[in-house]
């Protein structure tokens, strides 16, 4: 499906005042060869403590979406898989493990479950682009219809984003789990409309330039820790707004 020519970029930030651009940095590398898709829900603790605690910079929520996030590369290089519902049940456990923590850590219910309905709505679309979960094949095991009762989260997890974009201040949790997903390679609608990729790139500035502005810069010992850092750790981190 192709957007009409006669009608205008899809643009959720219509109405916002973004002012300039800035450069943005590139998404983390690929994870070093032979890893599974189950390593980093197997370790998921681990993986959260080294990608980046709370008290390194991240926003909690963020920092206990990290094992999923960690996930989404692994499944993007794995070119065959015997067990397509193995791995959703990994997945969808480690997605009990990020409510529960969250839910633990004091966030709210409602945001809890936004951030639940962005990470299915990614991890969906990741499995869905590969060799073993396209042609409908990851239909049988969506992560969104099993959590939130629905088939694509493509179109919501953008309109969520305009109306957060609201009160970034009060909304910049999610914000940066959203610009987090969208750097990882989430499209949504983006990725069916003509010229959705071009698009996709200014949504995405333009959401680093509202975080930036709302956050303002990394402390700058925190800033010198990620750049000196071995890529392991760098992976979940490189998406953010520096």
């Amino acid at each position: 499906m192709t957007q009409p020519p006669n009608q205008p970029p899809i643009d959720p930030f219509a109405s916002i005042d973004t002012g300039r651009t800035f450069v943005m940095p590139t998404p983390g590398q690929r994870p070093a060869a032979g890893a599974t898709p189950f390593d980093n829900i197997a370790r998921g603790a681990d993986v959260a403590a080294d990608l980046g605690a709370p008290d390194t910079g991240l926003n909690t929520l963020v920092a206990l979406a990290n094992p999923l996030l960690a996930l989404v590369p692994q499944i993007r290089t794995t070119t065959h898989l015997a067990d397509p519902a193995a791995l959703k049940e990994s997945m969808a456990a480690g997605l009990r493990d990020f409510e529960a923590k969250a839910r633990a850590a004091g966030i709210a219910s409602e945001r809890v479950l936004a951030a639940r309905y962005i990470l299915c709505t990614l991890l969906d679309e990741t499995a869905a682009s590969t060799p073993w979960g396209g042609s409908g094949q990851w239909a049988r095991h969506n992560l969104l219809v099993s959590f939130h009762n629905e088939a694509y989260g493509g179109e919501k997890v953008f309109q969520l984003m305009a109306k957060l974009a609201e009160d970034v201040p009060a909304n910049r949790d999610l914000l940066e789990l959203i610009y987090a997903v969208i750097t990882m390679g989430f499209e949504g609608r983006y990725r069916v409309i003509e010229g959705g990729k071009t698009q996709l790139d200014t949504v995405r500035d333009r959401l680093a330039q509202l975080l930036r502005q709302a956050r303002g810069d990394y402390a700058q010992p925190l800033a010198q820790r990620w750049q000196g850092a071995p890529q392991a750790r760098r992976l979940m981190l490189s998406w953010l707004p520096l």
